[in-house]
């Protein structure tokens, strides 16, 4: 009896913590809003000829693309091997190209690469707080990537359930967030800066773009949480409808 009492108190202790984790998986939403269709990873020519410009896309253009396919070089089977073909490949912990290895696995790819229309809202994942953003890298003519690389307009949110999302490649803030935070919206050149605004799970926080050193507009979609990084596509992969 006592060793059933021990196990019914510390099955109750524990419901709190399962209450409050099956909520925040319940308000969990699919960080790009719009349409899902397969995975074709070009989409360049959905985005504007000026480089870094602010254009919302029409809803009828709002989609994107998944499943974002595994890697073929996973980072983990081939970190000490020279990688041949592409580079950049957009699953979680592909090997990736470095300064000191730029033909072959010099590091992981720390995130997903959801590929989407130019301009299609970038929504908050969970109730949370954008904590910080920064801009770099915005200048790429259409159809050709940047020389120096770079993750461009990028912003941070910390989820109240404790994880952190990144959006990296982003054409900038929604007009509302920007406007909440007292700052442009479409924010090139910036150095890290920290901001402290609060967002509702659903709301449009920006807009997937083609900044940084990429050439087919895409959302870098990139979860941490207690310093150690989770693979989006578990995360997320069940909201689809």
């Amino acid at each position: 009896m006592i060793k059933l009492a021990i196990i019914i108190i510390a099955f109750v202790s524990s419901m709190p913590a399962l209450a409050d984790d099956m909520l925040h998986t319940e308000a969990r939403i699919f960080p790009i809003k719009g349409t899902p269709r397969a995975f074709t990873g070009y989409t360049r020519n959905t985005a504007p000829e000026t480089p870094g410009a602010y254009r919302i896309a029409d809803p009828s253009d709002w989609y994107y693309e998944w499943p974002t396919p595994k890697p073929a070089f996973s980072y983990a089977e081939f970190k000490n091997h020279k990688k041949v073909g592409d580079n950049q490949e957009p699953g979680y912990h592909a090997c990736r190209p470095s300064a000191q290895l730029p033909y072959g696995c010099g590091r992981s790819h720390q995130g997903l690469d959801i590929y989407a229309h130019y301009g299609t809202p970038i929504v908050a994942p969970e109730n949370g707080v954008i904590t910080s953003y920064k801009g770099s890298d915005v200048l790429a003519p259409v159809g050709k990537e940047s020389k120096n690389g770079g993750a461009g307009r990028m912003f941070r949110l910390l989820a109240d359930s404790g994880y952190l999302y990144t959006f990296m490649h982003t054409m900038g803030f929604s007009e509302t967030v920007a406007a909440k935070a007292n700052i442009k919206k479409d924010f090139s050149e910036t150095p890290e800066k920290l901001i402290n605004v609060p967002v509702k799970a659903g709301e449009v926080i920006g807009y997937v773009g083609r900044s940084g050193g990429i050439v087919n507009p895409h959302l870098h979609f990139q979860i941490t949480r207690e310093g150690r990084n989770v693979d989006p596509e578990e995360l997320i992969g069940s909201l689809i409808r």
